[in-house]
């Protein structure tokens, strides 16, 4: 349904942060959200979005894009989230679970970074 959108209105960046979403292959997402910021360079949920993918992808741009998006959505716990698993990734537990408490501040609920935190802190060899 999105793609046949996207044909109707091929520049509606909101749109194509949506593809990224609903694709599984990560080459095809990160292409999609690299079209939304081409046609709205200042759209956070899509430097959001890129930075999701980027951290799932374990890009070495990951922490840079991240930081990024936490910098324009400094609310956004997913950001903080995203971020920390970058961090994660790269073997800096320290940052990682940093991030993940400053997103726990903003969303506590969320059982995805308290699952994070969990297995960040498990590797840095804290206990839960």
């Amino acid at each position: 349904i999105i793609k046949r959108l996207l044909r109707v209105r091929p520049n509606d960046a909101e749109m194509w942060v949506d593809l990224s979403i609903a694709q599984k292959d990560l080459d095809e997402s990160q292409k999609s959200v690299e079209k939304a910021l081409a046609i709205d360079p200042k759209f956070v949920r899509a430097h959001v979005r890129l930075c999701a993918v980027l951290s799932e992808k374990e890009s070495p741009e990951a922490i840079g894009v991240c930081t990024h998006a936490v910098e324009l959505a400094p609310n956004d716990g997913g950001a903080y989230n995203n971020r920390a698993m970058a961090y994660y990734k790269a073997g800096d537990d320290k940052a990682a679970l940093r991030d993940l408490d400053k997103a726990l501040v903003l969303d506590p609920k969320s059982t995805s970074y308290w699952t994070n935190r969990y297995l960040v802190r498990m590797h840095a060899g804290q206990s839960g």
